[in-house]
């Protein structure tokens, strides 16, 4: 189902490529639901799995 109002604020939804990183390291760019207003980011779960298996990968996976 595809977002149109942001569940925090109510913003527009806009979708873009975003940068992740995790403990400082970048993950990569990945494609995110980000919201005009507050800037809250969402992957969907295809996406999640992959940010995963790179922090996985990077030895970056449960270090919180």
């Amino acid at each position: 189902m595809e977002r149109k109002k942001c569940e925090e604020c109510g913003g527009k939804i806009i979708k873009r490529q975003v940068d992740f990183s995790l403990y400082g390291i970048s993950l990569g760019s990945f494609p995110a639901e980000v919201c005009s207003n507050c800037g809250e980011e969402v992957f969907d779960e295809q996406t999640s799995g992959k940010i995963d298996k790179i922090a996985k990968e990077k030895g970056l996976w449960g270090l919180d």
